[in-house]
């Protein structure tokens, strides 16, 4: 305000009156006018932001949006449980499942799912941990492949191979973090949309086997109506999602819910892998670890599931970091 009044008075002492008032009207009828045409800009941007929101939320349809799994994950079935592993086939399969369930803890869907890979492959004996010490290494701890798994999904394939390959390149025969990097540069082409692999493969997978469907329906707003197709879940996916949040359920109370009987102890291994989906193989280790059953039959340590925990994670930061491909929390 203070330099307002000084360039009035100023301007009065150099310049007439009668000019310096004519001067002062134009200018303010030049930046009313220009303040009219930026306001009446504003408002067609922001005019046409509603209509484009209005658009996509209530008009506009998503080839892969699988519109009632919301409705069917409800309130996550508090005090229900699933005592059977929900689904007998890869990982991969159900990895939009999974995800969209809102039950792995770490928020890192595909990071869980190589995980269970790495475990798996370790309880079959395909790979092994071993300490490398070398220099001033921050991560002595090495995978060393031993032998091809069998029964691979074709995503745990791809990713096998990608380990495999990166352990081939130096005459060492290990897996580590900075070879797995430039592997994955040099291969930026093809590995760009890692991620995409496991959502693509789940959403062919489970339509394939009858889980999820086309639906093609009718949206309407006020005067204006639209039709497309999405995806939805079947009466079998419907149940196939309910128990993936069950057993989740199931797997969180495991303390006061397992049973005791030696069929339940059988299965362990099996649990312990899909626990790893929700990132819970932990707890789980931790709710089993000081039985006799378990003691005669341990098939994994505290040690490795940290140190498989720390190579999944590195894989999910790797990826990122050498493609630039980023996992879509959706």
């Amino acid at each position: 305000m203070k330099l307002k009044k000084i360039l009035i008075i100023f301007s009065s002492i150099i310049i007439p009156e009668n000019v310096f008032a004519k001067s002062l009207i134009n200018t303010s009828e030049i930046l009313s006018r220009s303040n009219l045409k930026l306001f009446s800009i504003i408002g067609i941007i922001i005019l046409i932001l509603i209509v484009g929101y209005i658009w996509i939320d209530k008009l506009a349809f998503f080839e892969e949006d699988i519109i009632n799994l919301e409705e069917t994950r409800g309130d996550y079935y508090p005090g229900e449980y699933e005592k059977e592993i929900p689904y007998d086939g890869p990982f991969e399969d159900i990895y939009y499942l999974i995800k969209k369930s809102g039950c792995d803890e770490n928020g890192d869907p595909v990071g869980n799912i190589v995980n269970s890979y790495l475990y798996r492959w370790y309880i079959c004996g395909n790979i092994k941990i071993k300490r490398i010490d070398k220099g001033l290494d921050l991560n002595p701890h090495k995978i060393i492949i031993i032998s091809r798994p069998q029964n691979m999904g074709p995503v745990e394939e791809k990713i096998f191979e990608i380990f495999s390959e990166t352990s081939e390149l130096k005459d060492n025969g290990y897996f580590q973090r900075e070879e797995l990097e430039k592997y994955l540069k040099k291969n930026k082409r093809y590995f760009k949309n890692i991620f995409n692999l496991f959502r693509d493969h789940s959403f062919e997978s489970l339509k394939r086997k009858g889980y999820i469907e086309d639906y093609g329906y009718e949206k309407s707003f006020y005067m204006i109506k639209t039709t497309g197709t999405e995806l939805r879940l079947t009466e079998s996916g419907k149940e196939l999602f309910k128990n993936i949040i069950k057993f989740y359920n199931y797997l969180f109370d495991y303390d006061k819910t397992h049973a005791e009987e030696d069929e339940e102890k059988s299965k362990w291994r099996d649990i312990f892998l899909f626990s790893s989906l929700y990132a819970r193989e932990l707890n789980f280790y931790n709710s089993i670890k000081d039985t006799e059953y378990f003691k005669e039959n341990k098939f994994i340590t505290k040690g490795k599931i940290d140190k498989f925990r720390k190579f999944s994670y590195d894989f999910s930061e790797i990826v990122e970091k050498a493609t630039g491909a980023v996992e879509i929390v959706d």
